[in-house]
């Protein structure tokens, strides 16, 4: 029997060549587990941007009519002077 014990950086090393197939296992269960809801997740952040837009196409439109509004009220006050 030797004497010697090996550095610890060799048990870590081996602790980690052992550990990795589960490790990777434990990894690929997670992302099993939780892929149908981060599809389902995406899909609402994609109905919330269509959603967002269009909002903003909603808002641009009514500020458009309420400018054009605007300066019908104030073109007649224009051409009075």
């Amino acid at each position: 029997m030797s004497d010697q014990v090996p550095a610890a950086g060799g048990w870590k090393a081996k602790a980690k060549r052992v550990a990795a197939p589960a490790v990777q296992r434990a990894r690929d269960e997670v992302v099993r587990v939780t892929g149908s809801e981060v599809e389902a997740l995406r899909a609402e952040v994609a109905d919330l941007r269509a959603e967002l837009e269009r909002q903003r196409a909603e808002h641009a439109a009514a500020l458009a009519a309420l400018n054009e509004e605007l300066a019908a009220l104030t073109e007649p006050t224009a051409r009075r002077r």
